[in-house]
């Protein structure tokens, strides 16, 4: 039976790759909302505060602090439009067409009737 064994410590490598990787994704999420929250408010009231790995972030006031907040949302809405699209391609993927399944154009497809398909 090693080919049992090979298979199950097979799908086990792929289910801890799948929770790194999510673990990964939700940590890239996170900071982007996270920035992301903080540049839209500091584009709103004029004062940005920019946090740090240590704790102690920086302050922008006036204009530049609405400027690279601009900045910040742009690059923040590109990470998540790519992220979503990824997301919708992939699922995309998974679902593949049934291939005995055959549309014609001359169907009708609002059959109100119900029992003729």
């Amino acid at each position: 039976m090693p080919g049992v064994e090979s298979l199950l410590v097979r799908d086990m490598k792929i289910r801890i790759g799948d929770i790194i990787g999510g673990c990964f994704i939700s940590v890239w999420l996170l900071a982007v909302l996270l920035y992301g929250v903080n540049a839209l408010l500091g584009l709103i009231v004029g004062e940005l505060y920019l946090p740090s790995k240590k704790g102690d972030g920086g302050t922008l006031h006036g204009a530049l602090a609405r400027i690279v907040s601009l900045i910040i949302l742009v690059i923040c809405t590109f990470i998540l439009s790519a992220m979503w699209k990824a997301v919708r391609k992939r699922r995309r993927r998974r679902q593949k067409p049934d291939p005995t399944w055959e549309f014609r154009g001359d169907e009708d497809t609002d059959n109100d009737k119900g029992d003729v398909p």
